[in-house]
């Protein structure tokens, strides 16, 4: 069995998305554990964090996991730099859909973008 490797990791108060690479596929998940403290008994742990399906491609996980998510509210944590271009594209286009000032982090993947780089 291949090790998972994140090639990217966003997260926020509520939890965290990850896109996870096994040296021949992608897929995405989540982990909203927090949830089991804030409401216990809410939830059961298999429901707050989920794996999707696999993809051939970075840039498909990346779409699917953006139409579930809005991973642009969230704050980067880690960016693998053969990836940077591509995730700056999408938060070009989800930002100029976006423009009311309701969206907090922008700033933050703006950063990313000027210094080419997230530490972990």
């Amino acid at each position: 069995m291949k090790q998972l490797k994140a090639v990217f990791h966003a997260g926020t108060e509520g939890g965290s998305v990850a896109i996870l690479y096994n040296g021949k596929q992608y897929s995405y998940s989540t982990n909203e554990m927090v949830f089991l403290n804030l409401l216990p008994g809410e939830f059961k742990k298999e429901e707050l964090r989920r794996v999707s399906l696999k993809f051939d491609t970075f840039e498909q996980a990346f779409l699917s996991m953006l139409g579930r998510y809005r991973i642009f509210h969230f704050f980067p944590q880690h960016i693998e730099p053969a990836f940077l271009a591509f995730i700056e594209t999408q938060f070009l286009k989800f930002k100029a859909e976006n423009l009311d000032g309701s969206v907090r982090g922008f700033y933050k993947w703006e950063e990313v973008f000027e210094l080419g780089f997230v530490e972990d």
